[in-house]
């Protein structure tokens, strides 16, 4: 449940960032399959849809890491500090889909 909150609050977390990069598109979160009743198909499927998100994340994070060294010297310290946060909310939200994904697949082997 931790895990799914964490995903949810990061496009939050952007939105209300967004004036300091407003380029950077953050990427929609994808749903992960059930691993107790997906098919083959699904995981896979899945699989490919958290792959997308993980290079699309990654994507976002380089521009926001571009916008913020291009703003280097113009930006305040409360600038610099919602782009620590947003850099780690995309982390975490990697990290947290990853885990549940990973988690769903254990599932899927266990009733397969």
């Amino acid at each position: 449940m931790k895990m799914m909150w964490q995903i949810l609050l990061t496009p939050v977390a952007a939105l209300m960032f967004s004036s300091v990069h407003a380029e950077c598109a953050i990427p929609e979160v994808v749903t992960v399959p059930e691993g107790e009743s997906a098919t083959e198909e699904e995981m896979v499927a899945g699989q490919k849809q958290v792959k997308q998100y993980m290079a699309n994340m990654q994507a976002y994070l380089d521009c926001i890491d571009a916008d913020s060294a291009a703003a280097d010297e113009k930006q305040t310290d409360e600038q610099r500090s919602t782009h620590v946060q947003m850099y780690n909310a995309g982390v975490d939200a990697m990290e947290s889909l990853a885990a549940q994904f990973n988690a769903e697949v254990r599932a899927y082997k266990a009733n397969n």
